[in-house]
């Protein structure tokens, strides 16, 4: 009996999933997406790494325009023609949408409390703004009215009865945080949702009557870190759990439907930051796959399935954590939990690109989570205990850092392009050279390092100090200056300085 009870807890694959199966509509690359919305029925989606807002057809996916923004966007909201645009901790910044989709600022607003903006929604009479953990409601985005929210003491919690289990609330007891509100979701007749990831509660408050449902857990129907969710007008909210790398669906008062697949498999989704559900489909952006999806996903076939499905009360439900997916990349996913903005903003720190710096598994490469410092070594042995190439060089800058960021930058990693970034310790050995585009199809051009087709410091130097060979350069510099080559190499930047 012992050994059944823990083949029951222990094996994920005794009981399938309740998989509600949808159909992909399309898979569109957008580089690490980060936000997304609806405004003049079209879908916005905006790119971190690119800074750009991406504007799709709702049926299809069919890409619209492309618009370059230079801000750090927090959230995204729409209210009638206007696109909202949260910036960082400062505000809410409004432009004017046309057909043509044509961005034009209208007015900037400042925001009630200073803070991390997590969320921005609206409806057809509010706006609803998240930010530092407080949520606020406005009608024209100056008077704001701050929601005040129960001690969870004080809401009913929909899943748990020790009427008829006296343990159903254990977990609750075990729950040392307070709780932090990081999404709102205006439901229909008034209704307003909350998502606090810490606690893995949904909150529902109905004219000032709260309850609230969720639990932690790893199986069907529990929750790791939710971080989206969206409503349907049937009565269902759509939950993201990134950590479980799945979609779940809910009725509006907490009953599990199932999650969300499509051909009987697990979506493959791998860090869906938002969701957005409207005419039976779900748009989700995965920020590590760098896509924009669509599902279409019937409101009445999960229905059906729920209500022909003769394991929905079941008491053993599917592991979705022991998924092999799931736990390849726990660790990645794991202190993106929070730096994701649901505490602090660093989404820019896991863009995917050649100038992100090539850790090799995680971030727990350099940092120690319980380390007061974070670093595991002071900054410049850290960086040697891979680079040990670099342990002598000749370099005179005092750390690396001087030169690379920690996490990303330019071209590997650097702060700032070549010449640029050289300039800023060597303004005396500043110089300029004529463009060699004619030259570089040259046998002796090979090899040789060019800055937009341009001779430049990394022509004659290595970055880490040395300094290249005579030898290797000469014949190349020798096409156009001949026997002066020799001279001209030597007494490069002694010429530069008199000029």
């Amino acid at each position: 009996m012992v050994a059944l009870l823990l083949a029951l807890f222990l094996n994920s694959k005794i009981y399938a999933a309740d998989i509600i199966n949808a159909k992909k509509l399309f898979d569109i690359e957008v580089e690490n997406p980060s936000h997304l919305t609806e405004c003049l029925n079209k879908i916005w989606v905006f790119s971190a790494q690119e800074k750009s807002f991406y504007v799709f057809k709702k049926e299809n996916g069919q890409k619209i325009a492309q618009l370059k923004l230079n801000d750090i966007v927090s959230a995204l909201g729409c209210r009638k023609s206007q696109l909202l645009i949260a910036t960082s901790n400062s505000g809410i910044k409004t432009y004017e949408l046309d057909e043509n989709i044509k961005l034009r600022k209208l007015k900037f607003f400042k925001i009630p409390h200073q803070g991390q903006i997590t969320d921005l929604q609206c409806n057809e009479s509010n706006c609803y703004l998240v930010v530092a953990g407080f949520v606020y409601k406005t009608s024209d985005l100056r008077h704001w009215i701050q929601i005040k929210v129960r001690t969870y003491d004080n809401i009913t919690h929909n899943n748990i009865d020790t009427s008829t289990n006296p343990f159903d609330d254990w977990q609750e007891k075990l729950q040392k945080t307070k709780g932090k509100i990081t999404k709102v979701l205006p439901l229909d007749s008034g209704r307003l949702a909350l998502l606090d990831p810490f606690r893995a509660n949904i909150l529902i408050n109905d004219r000032d009557q709260w309850s609230r449902w969720g639990n932690w857990g790893v199986w069907e129907g529990k929750f790791l870190a939710p971080k989206a969710f969206s409503y349907s007008f049937s009565k269902m909210i759509f939950v993201s759990d990134p950590h479980l790398k799945a979609i779940s669906v809910f009725t509006d008062d907490g009953k599990y439907l199932g999650v969300l697949g499509e051909n009987s498999n697990f979506l493959d989704i791998s860090y869906p930051t938002e969701i957005y559900f409207n005419d039976d489909i779900l748009y989700i952006i995965d920020f590590f796959k760098s896509k924009f999806q669509g599902f279409e996903v019937s409101s009445y076939a999960i229905k059906k399935s729920h209500l022909n499905d003769t394991k929905a009360d079941r008491q053993f439900r599917y592991n979705l954590f022991r998924r092999e997916d799931v736990i390849k990349d726990r660790e990645k996913n794991r202190c993106l939990l929070c730096h994701d903005g649901t505490l602090r903003d660093d989404k820019t720190k896991y863009i995917n690109s050649h100038k992100q710096h090539p850790v090799k598994t995680t971030c727990t490469e350099c940092h120690d989570p319980h380390h007061i410092k974070i670093l595991k070594k002071p900054q410049q042995e850290l960086c040697m205990s891979c680079h040990k190439e670099h342990v002598k060089m000749g370099h005179k800058a005092d750390r690396c850092t001087d030169c690379h960021s920690a996490h990303h930058g330019v071209e590997k990693t650097l702060k700032q392009q070549m010449p640029s970034l050289c300039i800023n310790c060597h303004q005396f050995k500043k110089f300029e050279h004529r463009a060699t585009e004619h030259m570089m199809s040259l046998e002796n051009a090979k090899g040789i390092k060019f800055i937009n087709n341009k001779i430049s410091c990394t022509t004659c130097h290595v970055s880490h100090g040395q300094k290249v060979k005579p030898e290797s350069i000469m014949p190349f510099c020798a096409n156009c200056h001949g026997q002066k080559a020799d001279m001209l190499f030597k007494n490069f930047h002694k010429r530069q300085a008199h000029k």
